[in-house]
């Protein structure tokens, strides 16, 4: 500080007061601008938002006086007396209209006409009007038309010359027969609901006009523009094509004078148009003068604000200005010292900061030395937690990202001691962190690094990574200074847990996954290995769950899967639903509806008890969301070390189990045999020979003959799926079929078959040979796709096949397992002309209810029937009841599997449709089918002659 300026303190008062000044006339102008800016939208607004409010309720006010009128004139039509109006009445009707005093204070003329719309009697009575002809006017007409209240639209009167509003309503008598009709006049020129609103101002010049909705004027303020058209000049004010109504009045630009405000109101009673005109120069005369005494104001404030201001910066810095002069000399001097004040408390008190300031100089250069060194570390990361611990004094001093850290409130450097730190270490932690801090002390480790957790004093638990060194050390090697930082790596940990769980867990049900199940599997058979002891694994399996996604959607399906798991996890003992630790047993979800059960230390009729309890307790409902679901487990059982030595093998054999399982009713369990693993590869490569043979062309389609029992005509072929291996040879259906079906090998079998048959029965017919319905058997799988109309129809159209000579046949079951989406695809089927038939009818569980809302053509009976038809009575009971039932639902029925004439004989008698079967012939190959079918004439009552089954 030097002694070359000595008018600062006035310089200070001078930027003081111009600032100042400048700040305050540049708050008063903007504040003035912008009252002056936002008025004038502001006031704008509120009056467009008046505006239109005022012609919204002077509308609705109108409406309920027309409504009232209207409630008046028809409670006045219903209360008149049901006599014939007839001109000899005319008397008496005038009579009646004098005593109508309510209807009179309401209208000015009232009016009755008779059903030809002649008008009888009126009052107030004038000269010449009864006895016109009104049956033209539309209020008149409309009313005998309709029968029904009518409001009429502006018209001029015949004998008044003065545009009318005219309210009609029909007169009945007590049969309901038109005798009348009772009306009342608003004349548009007197003081009524409709004239004095002629006489309503909006301010001086704005007021309000009543137009019809093809711009003809209803009301105006001139009496002359009534009944007119509006001008063109005034187009504007009518609502254009399509121009929705807004809330609010809008300004409008008119032709010939200043623009206007304009509202409208749509009557809801006539829908004519309730318009209010304002002036917009109107308008904003009052917003013109608030905005020139605005302005006024605020140059009056600025000339005040100069002179005011300086007397203050005057007044009160004098004191400032003796103090500065004090300080300047003692810093020309060089050297400490005081200074005195006098004045104000502030300035009292910013002498005695000096003075103090001055003494804590010298101590404070001391401290700063010895305080550089440790705040350069403690600032030297931001993000750590870092700290110096002085363990001479017992000192333990944080930056404010440790006190962060740790959950503490503190704004600075967190200062506190070695033992508050440790307080926040978990019980199990402090050993071992413990233990690297003194190796650390003693030398032992340059650095010790440690990760554990921290509870933090709102109570959450981090993780922390923790470095520290000692810094140093007395001559001795006495440890006397320490510095080190915290790294929160919660999140890191997290995710390496996430990982974890994403690698070991299922997703869905928080089982354990086949990777974590492998690994405590395996684990488990050592123990058991070394136990001598023996190890369970159970593979359950969900019976036709496939069902619940198709039909209630995967997201059903996944709550389901929920609930087994949990369910599973409860009967084998595991309360957290997710997985089970130690010896006690394991729970597994493999994939989709497949679980795994593995019960080390148990005995194969230990397993068994908790396979029936699984079976028992499983095959209850499921409550999944608004719904009860029932689904069955299949099991399959293997032991440990029966019945493998390893993890893979294991868990294979038990899943051949359950397939067993399946295979003999579901809802079963079963245990592993050698023979099954024998059985199990054996259908495996039958399933990969079928495969290969699907490719190689190594299937084809025999037909067999369908015959009409009273006349013996062949009318049908049945399609059915032949293979023949090179190795193999020729392998029976009944083996590779429920291969195909387990496999998905059935679909492509499926459509091989469909359109071999197709192109089959086109050929037949090419041949000259007459048509004949060619069958065709579907599997489950291919009545569920949702593109198999358009494959029946694709197949059709390549073979050119007309549809009604295909039929496709469904087992019940098929049809049973989801009977709406059944109906809506045989809907699609049959909508393309398609025959259907139920397959194998009777051996299933279809329901009657059901049968009749299916689009069935034909019931083909089981063989198992007809096989012994001859001798069991019940078979014949439960033929005859098929025929019956399918008769009386308009079906035909067909039996297969007749082999003798004593069986043709009986369906005969029983009125069977039509049969197939080796009594007539055996399937045929399609190279030999057209000679076959071109001579042959299969047995109706007589024996088939051998040579024609092949």
């Amino acid at each position: 500080m030097t002694a070359s300026t000595p008018t600062l303190p006035y310089s200070l008062k001078i930027k003081i007061v111009l600032t100042v000044s400048l700040l305050a006339l540049l708050l008063l102008g903007l504040q003035a601008l912008a009252q002056i800016i936002l008025l004038r939208p502001e006031y704008q607004h509120m009056v467009e938002s008046q505006i239109h409010t005022l012609v919204e309720q002077t509308g609705r006010s109108l409406d309920e006086k027309i409504a009232l009128r209207m409630q008046a004139l028809e409670k006045s039509a219903r209360h008149f007396p049901p006599q014939p109006l007839t001109p000899i009445r005319e008397a008496a009707l005038e009579g009646q209209l004098r005593e109508m005093n309510a209807l009179l204070s309401l209208f000015d003329d009232l009016y009755i006409f008779d059903t030809k719309g002649h008008l009888l009697a009126d009052w107030p009575r004038v000269p010449g009007r009864r006895g016109l002809d009104m049956s033209e006017r539309q209020y008149v007409r409309q009313v005998i038309q309709e029968r029904r209240s009518h409001i009429s639209e502006p018209i001029l009167g015949r004998i008044t010359r003065q545009p009318l509003i005219i309210l009609s309503t029909p007169l009945f008598d007590e049969q309901g027969e038109l005798l009348g009709i009772l009306a009342g006049v608003i004349n548009l020129f007197k003081a009524n609901i409709l004239g004095e609103l002629r006489d309503v101002r909006i301010g001086n010049s704005g007021y309000f006009m009543l137009t019809h909705p093809d711009g003809q004027v209803i009301m105006h303020p001139d009496p002359e523009r009534i009944l007119q058209p509006l001008p063109e000049a005034d187009a504007g004010l009518l609502p254009q094509a399509g121009e929705a109504l807004a809330n609010k009045a809008r300004q409008i630009n008119l032709l010939d004078r200043p623009a206007a405000l304009v509202a409208r109101y749509p009557m809801q009673s006539t829908h004519w148009l309730l318009t209010a005109i304002y002036p917009v120069e109107e308008t904003y005369k009052p917003v013109e003068r608030i905005t020139h005494f605005i302005l006024t104001i605020a140059l009056v404030l600025c000339l005040l604000t100069v002179p005011l201001i300086w007397l203050i910066a005057q007044r009160f810095l004098h004191p400032l200005e003796a103090l500065t002069r004090q300080i300047r000399n003692l810093a020309q001097q060089h050297k400490p010292g005081r200074v005195s004040a006098g004045g104000s408390e502030e300035i009292e008190e910013l002498a005695l900061t000096f003075n103090d300031f001055m003494d804590r100089i010298e101590t404070a250069e001391q401290h700063i030395r010895v305080h550089e060194q440790r705040l350069s570390l403690v600032l030297e990361t931001a993000s750590d937690g870092i700290w110096d611990w002085d363990l001479a004094q017992d000192d333990f001093l944080g930056n404010q990202a440790l006190a962060q850290m740790l959950g503490l409130e503190q704004s600075g450097p967190l200062a506190t001691t070695p033992a508050q730190i440790a307080t926040h270490l978990l019980d199990e932690e402090r050993p071992s962190v413990r233990r690297a801090i003194i190796d650390c002390l003693k030398g032992k480790t340059e650095m010790y690094y440690s990760e554990h957790r921290l509870r933090r004093a709102d109570g959450k638990i981090i993780w922390v990574l923790e470095r520290g060194r000692v810094v140093e050390r007395s001559p001795d090697g006495r440890a006397l200074r320490m510095v080190g930082s915290f790294s929160d790596i919660t999140v890191q940990k997290n995710n390496e847990e996430r990982i974890r769980v994403m690698a070991f867990y299922d997703a869905l049900t928080g089982l354990p996954n086949r990777s974590l199940l492998e690994e405590r599997t395996e684990a488990s058979m050592q123990r058991v290995k070394d136990q001598r002891s023996q190890l369970a694994l159970l593979f359950v399996d969900l019976d036709h769950f496939k069902n619940i996604n198709d039909s209630l959607g995967h997201f059903t399906g996944d709550l389901l899967l929920q609930a087994v798991a949990q369910r599973l996890s409860r009967l084998v003992g595991d309360k957290g639903f997710s997985h089970l630790a130690g010896e006690n047993g394991l729970v597994s979800r493999l994939g989709g509806d497949e679980f795994v059960v593995v019960l080390p230390h148990i005995n194969p009729e230990q397993a068994a008890d908790l396979a029936r309890r699984i079976l028992y307790e499983g095959g209850k409902p499921y409550q999944v969301e608004a719904r009860q679901l029932t689904i069955t487990p299949s099991i399959g059982i293997s032991i440990f070390p029966d019945d493998a030595s390893d993890f893979e093998t294991l868990l294979r054999h038990a899943d051949i189990a359950m397939y067993r399982a399946k295979e003999e009713g579901r809802h079963h369990f079963c245990f592993f045999t050698p023979e099954m693993n024998e059985m199990a590869c054996q259908r495996l490569e039958l399933e990969s020979a079928m495969r290969e043979g699907l490719s190689k062309g190594e299937f084809s389609v025999h037909y067999q003959p369908q015959v009409a029992l009273q006349s013996g005509r062949i009318i049908g072929l049945e399609a059915l799926a032949r293979w023949h291996n090179p190795e193999l040879g020729a392998v029976p259906p009944a083996l590779f079929i429920p291969v195909a079906e387990d496999s998905g090998l059935i679909a492509p079998l499926g459509d091989f078959v469909l359109k071999a048959a197709c192109a089959q029965a086109r050929a037949l017919q090419d041949a000259g040979l007459p048509p004949m319905v060619m069958a065709v058997n579907l599997s489950g799988a291919q009545f569920r796709h949702p593109t198999l109309p358009s494959l029946v129809a694709d197949t059709l159209a390549a073979s050119g096949l007309a549809p009604q000579w295909l039929e496709l046949e469904l087992t019940e079951g098929v049809l049973m397992e989801d009977t709406t989406s059944a109906i809506q695809m045989l809907g699609h089927l049959k909508t393309m002309g398609v025959r259907i038939a139920i397959d194998d009818f009777g051996t299933g569980y279809s329901s009657l209810a059901y049968l009749k809302s299916f689009p069935i053509d034909k019931l083909k009976i089981d063989r198992s029937f007809v096989a012994d038809l001859e001798d069991n009575p019940q078979d014949q009971a439960i033929i005859r009841a098929i025929i019956s039932l399918a008769h009386s639902l308009g079906m035909e029925v067909i039996a297969e599997g007749v082999e003798n004439l004593a069986q043709l004989q009986q369906l005969q008698g029983y009125g069977c449709d039509e049969y197939q079967g080796y009594f007539c012939a055996r399937p045929l190959p399609a190279a030999g089918l057209e000679a076959w079918l071109s001579t042959a004439r299969c047995p109706s009552q007589a024996p088939a002659r051998p040579d024609r089954a092949l």
